[in-house]
């Protein structure tokens, strides 16, 4: 892991940046179709900050990742793809279970190969698979949750690491 890399909540002023790691990430992933513009995505990043509990990493002072949580949803965790494998994704999912409430649930396409396979080993299991009608790329996609242990422990031990890492 990088130890240049730190995770915080994100600022109102960062919506450019956050949508810029938005489309670079989802660019990378050569099978999903292109259905909005930059300016379209990043509307709907901004729309995200409105309503969404959002936590970014920062690596040098530069947003490279974030997470977007609702309630029990982590609805976005999405690492730009020149930091990916430095350990922004697991700071970001650290952060966002221990923020929760112990339990967090999310949409995983299944072509997203390289996504499953980090959310599998960090304790989430699939519990729903469906054909993607009802997402707009139209792709299959897998519902996962994860539960933490239910003495609390793992979600006490997360939050002192999320302060920890939080930069001014």
């Amino acid at each position: 892991m990088d130890a240049n890399i730190s995770i915080r909540p994100a600022r109102p002023h960062e919506a450019v940046a956050v949508a810029a790691v938005f489309s670079a990430a989802r660019e990378q992933m050569g099978f999903l179709p292109r259905l909005h513009s930059r300016d379209e995505e990043h509307d709907f990043i901004c729309a995200i900050f409105r309503r969404e509990q959002i936590i970014v990493a920062e690596w040098n002072r530069t947003v490279c990742g974030f997470a977007a949580c609702h309630g029990d949803w982590l609805n976005h965790l999405y690492v730009h793809p020149d930091m990916q494998g430095r350990g922004c994704g697991d700071l970001l999912l650290a952060g966002s279970k221990a923020t929760s409430q112990g339990v967090l649930q999310l949409w995983c396409f299944v072509r997203n190969t390289r996504a499953r396979k980090f959310y599998e080993c960090r304790g989430f299991t699939a519990v729903e698979f469906t054909d993607g009608s009802r997402n707009a790329e139209g792709l299959p996609d897998i519902r996962y949750v994860w539960r933490a242990p239910p003495d609390g422990t793992l979600t006490a031990r997360l939050r002192p690491a999320l302060v920890r890492r939080q930069s001014p």
